[in-house]
């Protein structure tokens, strides 16, 4: 197999005890990394993450400081300039790797050079320890990338299910910092409309963590405002409606989901009429029903919700 350089992106915030499991999973590699690089949003942060055994005692690791809070595609950017390795691989500092990740992507990159991102599958756990593992299997590759992707049924499930190599991400300037959310969306976007090929690992490789059960309605305004970027950025060269309708659909169901895991039926009720009102949701749609029905179901089960992005 040839050998890559192989640098790893971090982008951390205010979670050290989960950065040093993260960082634990990449030093128990089958095939180790040439650089880490941990890029440290918060100053206060970076004399205790620098004195980490997981850093003071790994040599390749590297900590890098920023003078302010930054998103994640900030982040991994600074990462992607300083990287010396020719695969990057990025983890969030809430993620962790099976021991087998590095070797089976350099694996898939060496039988083909011409192979510009992999990605794997995911085993998607609950930090609260209330739920079990689900598993989000590496999709198949479309025979059409950007179409596939403009219809919002294909994406890597997690950027740290993926790799690249520096020189695609370089191509495309890698992340768009302008962006609210969606940053990877975004990124595989503009990937495939520069004919980066892609390669699927079926096999879960990584843990992607999901913290608070399914409580993400704090982020519903965000994650709408970065897809109605998107969908305003790749209008006129792609065919995006039904991105649109289907992502909005799915913010609108993880806000309801979180209001029927708390049991709240008034304002259940309120916020669904709203997302109808706005056209968010279709009623009669076959994926609101579907939607719906998951819902109404999980109000007496919820262990059975598990909405998808």
């Amino acid at each position: 197999m040839s050998k890559f350089s192989v640098s790893v992106i971090i982008p951390t915030f205010k979670r050290i005890p989960m950065l040093r499991r993260a960082l634990r999973g990449v030093s128990e590699q089958s095939s180790r990394p040439d650089e880490v690089l941990v890029i440290v949003s918060d100053p206060d942060e970076y004399d205790e993450i620098f004195r980490l055994d997981e850093v003071a005692k790994n040599d390749t690791v590297r900590v890098i400081s920023c003078s302010k809070r930054l998103k994640g595609g900030e982040a991994r950017n600074i990462g992607i300039k300083q990287a010396s390795g020719e695969i990057i691989f990025f983890l969030d500092d809430d993620d962790h790797w099976l021991p087998n990740k590095i070797e089976r992507h350099l694996a898939a990159h060496s039988a083909d050079r011409g192979i510009g991102i992999v990605y794997s599958g995911a085993i998607v756990r609950h930090d609260s320890g209330k739920r079990k593992d689900t598993f989000a299997f590496g999709r198949p590759v479309p025979e059409n990338v950007l179409t596939a992707m403009s219809e919002g049924s294909f994406a890597p499930y997690t950027a740290s299910a993926v790799s690249a190599r520096k020189a695609c991400l370089d191509a495309v300037d890698g992340f768009d910092p302008d962006l609210s959310s969606f940053q990877d969306w975004d990124l595989w976007f503009r990937m495939a409309m520069n004919e980066v090929k892609f390669f699927s690992i079926r096999e879960p490789l990584n843990i992607y963590t999901v913290h608070g059960g399914y409580s993400v309605s704090k982020d519903a305004d965000t994650r709408m405002r970065g897809l109605r970027q998107v969908t305003e950025k790749y209008r006129e060269k792609i065919n995006i409606e039904n991105f649109y309708r289907k992502h909005i659909a799915l913010i609108a169901y993880k806000e309801l989901s979180d209001l029927v895991r708390k049991k709240n039926r008034f304002d259940f009720a309120k916020s669904y009429l709203d997302h109808v009102k706005n056209g968010r949701i279709d009623p009669l749609g076959v994926l609101s029903m579907r939607i719906f029905a998951k819902l109404v179901f999980s109000a007496f089960r919820p262990q059975y919700l598990r909405p998808r992005d």
